[in-house]
């Protein structure tokens, strides 16, 4: 696997199971209609870049790392690797 910057490209996502809810009287604000777990970011807060890992929601990268600092920046991201087998 390799790092993929956001500004070539954001990662693909999926329909979540709250889409069939958009645009009903069942749709609520903490739904979102795309998603795409187990993603590791580059994030870069006041000049050091650390990995994380997150989500992509609606087309928004998201970890609890930049909900805390809201300044820092998505930098660059990836898929998690395969696990090692024996």
């Amino acid at each position: 696997m390799e790092w993929t910057y956001f500004k070539d490209e954001s990662p693909t996502e999926e329909e979540s199971m709250f889409a069939k809810f958009y645009g009903t009287d069942k749709w609520t604000s903490a739904m979102f209609r795309t998603a795409r777990c187990n993603l590791l970011f580059t994030i870069e807060h006041k000049g050091e870049r650390i990995v994380v890992d997150g989500r992509m929601l609606d087309g928004k990268p998201m970890c609890d790392y930049v909900r805390m600092y809201p300044d820092a920046k998505y930098i660059a991201w990836m898929s998690y690797p395969k696990p090692i087998e024996d």
